[in-house]
């Protein structure tokens, strides 16, 4: 019985996990860690138990993903990105993709640079989809809008020569976005 869905789960076989492999067992002892497969309803952080007397584990709080790339699909396999992508972010939460609008990027997040190259692997084995990984554009909120004309003067005298400086300058937008300015 899954407590916090409220489904009744069937399992097939119960498994112990030994590297690769999964041995078939029986039953499991106090202690020991199983695996079912193919459950219906079950995910990450659900508590199993009989519905007769039933229990409820906290959830486990996972790290939260700072390392972020941005996630180009090749040509040819977009549609494929976003099912395989909801299928990883199902069984890893510590993995988090999102759309920047302001960038028009889609950025993954993960716990580190090789943590993101496992899911660009997972993506290219089990799914098929090549991706490639780039660094994330940074929107800039701040930009010149229209022209502006600056003058200003400075003038200290103290005794002697003095002081004196006098800057014209002209700000304006380039009109090109891509290109960094230097």
């Amino acid at each position: 019985y899954n407590t916090k869905k409220g489904e009744t789960e069937k399992p097939s076989k119960l498994y112990i996990v030994k590297g690769k492999d999964l041995i078939e067992v029986d039953e499991l002892y106090a202690g020991d860690i199983g695996a079912f497969s193919k459950l219906q309803y079950t995910s990450t952080n659900d508590t199993l138990c009989t519905e007769d007397d039933p229990i409820t584990y906290s959830d486990i709080n996972f790290p939260t993903p700072y390392y972020t790339k941005a996630i180009k699909a090749a040509k040819g396999t977009e549609d494929k990105i976003s099912s395989a992508l909801s299928k990883l972010l199902e069984e890893d939460k510590t993995l988090r993709f999102e759309f920047n609008p302001e960038t028009k990027q889609q950025l993954l997040s993960g716990i580190g640079d090789q943590h993101l190259d496992i899911v660009v692997s997972k993506l290219a084995s089990r799914y098929k989809v090549d991706v490639a990984l780039e660094t994330p554009r940074v929107a800039f909120r701040e930009t010149i809008r229209k022209k502006a004309d600056v003058d200003s003067k400075y003038k200290k005298q103290s005794g002697g020569h003095g002081q004196y400086g006098h800057v014209k300058m002209t700000f304006e937008p380039s009109g090109d976005l891509e290109t960094p300015v230097t």
